[in-house]
């Protein structure tokens, strides 16, 4: 569980939002909606710990923010390309993972053939396309099992047949507990809930 309240986003000295209370349970998948340069991104980064002007309380399963500093709980996919583009699909996913292959493989080929990927481990992710390069990160994520998984931008990499794909691959975390934060321009009408910074506030839309 994630809990914001009396919370402000700064840039400088400059308040970009404001949210007084907002709990996000577990298992919980939202779209956060807002113009450029609104915010939503260093939302993100505060979320991730890379950012830290802002006042208010944050708390994550009843602990301050702060506690996570050095144990990371969360996985950013930004705009930033975080893999090896010489490297194989598969072993772009296995890096950052302790756990056996053998541990994983299963559920690896569940989200592959919910992705509609077919069998491209072995590729280099340079030969891929960037949105299927970004569903490989959404994929590694998912498979680290996180409290927290953060997307940002969703609607500058996929379409509205990719975003659903998404959303499928997404349904698999939803036992575990992981929050899922994406950011958009604007509101994607298939996920349940949305949320918008309009007028310096977060509102559900």
């Amino acid at each position: 569980m994630i809990k914001i309240e009396d919370f402000s986003l700064l840039s400088e000295e400059i308040t970009l939002f404001n949210v007084e209370n907002l709990t996000l349970e577990d298992g919980q998948h939202l779209i956060l909606s807002g113009n450029n340069n609104s915010g939503k991104s260093l939302f993100l980064k505060v979320l991730h710990g890379n950012y830290s002007n802002f006042t208010g309380s944050i708390e994550i399963n009843e602990k301050p923010l702060k506690f996570y500093r050095k144990r990371k709980i969360s996985i950013l996919i930004d705009h930033n390309t975080h893999l090896f583009l010489e490297k194989s699909v598969m072993k772009n996913i296995l890096l950052p993972i302790s756990r056996k292959k053998s541990d994983l493989n299963d559920k690896i080929m569940e989200l592959f053939t919910i992705a509609e990927l077919g069998e491209i481990y072995k590729i280099k992710i340079g030969l891929l396309s960037l949105s299927t390069q970004k569903i490989i990160e959404l994929i590694r994520a998912v498979v680290q099992n996180p409290h927290l998984i953060m997307f940002d931008g969703l609607d500058r990499y996929f379409d509205s047949e990719n975003t659903k794909i998404v959303e499928k691959i997404l349904k698999t975390t939803v036992e575990n507990g992981t929050i899922f934060i994406g950011t958009a321009k604007s509101k994607i009408d298939t996920f349940q809930q949305n949320f918008s910074i309009i007028d310096k506030k977060v509102i559900s839309i």
